[in-house]
């Protein structure tokens, strides 16, 4: 075997069975929760348009629990306080706090902010995206 089938090798054992995920999936389940997000508010002009924003800005991103959620994960989460018009905000995972709450460095605010939210996008890393290309690869049908 050379080196390159032995790294390929090596991470297809160490991929957990949660790790086992394809971009379709993923795209799939963060369509299903922008859906949830936006369903009820795309009455309003504005929604719609931060809607079809949010989905390409979500292309390299995943839906995670908040216990996923590392310190640096670069995170976006939705500010639903105003329904009318919903918007996204990115920023760096600084800590999980208790009840419930992420303390959030926002790139969008420009201040650190303790987050309580329905859905947490994760960007993926190279390893997660060599991951899943290994996965599409081997498991394409």
């Amino acid at each position: 075997m050379s080196t390159i089938d032995d790294q390929i090798s090596q991470i297809l054992k160490n991929i957990t069975t949660k790790e086992i995920r394809t971009r379709k999936e993923i795209k799939k389940r963060n369509l299903d929760a922008i859906d949830d997000i936006y369903g009820k508010f795309l009455m309003y002009p504005e929604n719609k348009n931060n809607r079809d924003e949010a989905l390409e800005e979500l292309k390299d991103y995943e839906l995670v629990n908040r216990t996923q959620i590392q310190k640096n994960d670069t995170i976006i989460y939705f500010r639903t306080k105003w329904f009318y018009n919903i918007k996204s905000d990115k920023g760096r995972a600084v800590g999980l706090l208790s009840k419930n709450r992420v303390s959030i460095k926002s790139k969008t605010l420009g201040t650190y902010i303790h987050v309580i939210t329905k859905y947490y996008f994760r960007k993926l890393t190279e390893a997660d995206q060599v991951k899943i290309s290994l996965i599409e690869a081997v498991f394409d049908n």
